[in-house]
């Protein structure tokens, strides 16, 4: 009888040791934790946000999701309670940046990590129209005023932009525009300037009549602090953009169209060495027009460009 009662208790402990030693899901079977790799493709340009997919597991317990790296970094965003993936930034998912977006994601208890990776697709660009307003003050504007009456003087700083031939000698003047927050690859549909008239404190106003002048493209790169009539850059006559007479003593030249030379300069910057002004005929006086520069006090005054391109996005 004793025999019997230690072999029964002896059966019951072993049962109780077995069941205490198998971790178990719902089923009671013991489990080892294991991440499945993820592989999806979406279409480039999502939302911040979107659900892009699941890290799964074969286990039905709650687990602590994390990414331990991701490139490019930041692209993507977990739920550490699903493994739900999310858009973080979806300036990331743009195919020409990146065609591809890897991660690796860990669980707690897992005994493995999940590969992710996400295809992008291209999808068809689509031409997307801007229009930008550039109109410098003093400390962006970079124009200068060159005069052959003292031909080694800087004027980089003067009120004025004309072009002037007076009895002492003739005046131009220098202007370049910053491009560079218009992308390289932009289709340049149009490039005008605008140039304000004012009576000029120390050198008056138009001469009606007279003061017809080019705006031609420059050639080689100036310094607004240094550049003077002696040593300023050679300009070239292709696509110069004519200036009329002046029909009165304080007028406006509006929207100059300057795309021909514009639009080269902003696809490639390096040769953007701005423009400058001067009469067609430098032998006769009492030829000007006379403009505010980007340093005249009065803001209305300085000299406008309006460009309008397109882009792909």
């Amino acid at each position: 009888m004793k025999n019997v009662f230690k072999f029964t208790k002896t059966l019951v402990l072993a049962t109780l040791l077995f069941s205490f030693s198998c971790s178990s899901d719902d089923d009671g079977e013991t489990v080892v934790i294991n991440l499945q790799n993820l592989e999806v493709s979406i279409d480039e340009n999502p939302n911040n946000g979107d659900l892009v997919g699941t890290v799964q597991s074969n286990s039905n317990s709650l687990l602590n999701f994390s990414i331990t790296s991701q490139t490019p970094a930041g692209a993507l965003a977990i739920n550490a309670n699903t493994g739900e993936l999310t858009v973080a930034d979806a300036s990331l998912f743009d195919y020409e940046a990146n065609t591809m977006i890897t991660a690796i994601v860990a669980a707690s208890g897992a005994q493995n990590t999940a590969n992710v990776t996400i295809n992008i697709n291209d999808l068809a660009d689509v031409l997307v129209d801007y229009t930008v307003t550039i109109q410098p003050d003093a400390t962006e504007g970079k124009d200068a005023f060159l005069g052959s009456a003292a031909p080694d003087n800087n004027y980089g700083t003067h009120p004025d932009f004309m072009s002037n031939r007076f009895s002492g000698g003739s005046v131009r003047s220098l202007i370049r525009f910053d491009f560079s927050n218009i992308p390289t690859d932009a289709i340049v549909n149009s490039v005008e300037v605008s140039f304000y008239g004012y009576q000029s404190p120390s050198n008056g106003n138009n001469f009606i009549g007279k003061g017809e002048s080019y705006l031609q493209k420059v050639d080689s790169a100036w310094d607004e602090a240094t550049v003077t009539w002696n040593n300023q850059p050679t300009s070239s006559d292709i696509d110069q953009v004519y200036l009329a007479n002046a029909q009165s003593t304080i007028q406006d030249y509006l929207d100059l169209d300057i795309t021909a030379t514009a639009s080269g300069m902003i696809n490639d910057p390096s040769t953007n060495h701005g423009y400058i002004l001067k009469l067609v005929d430098e032998t006769s006086t009492n030829n000007k027009l006379i403009f505010g520069s980007s340093d005249n006090t009065d803001a209305s005054l300085h000299p406008k460009v309006v460009v309008q391109y397109s882009v792909y996005e």
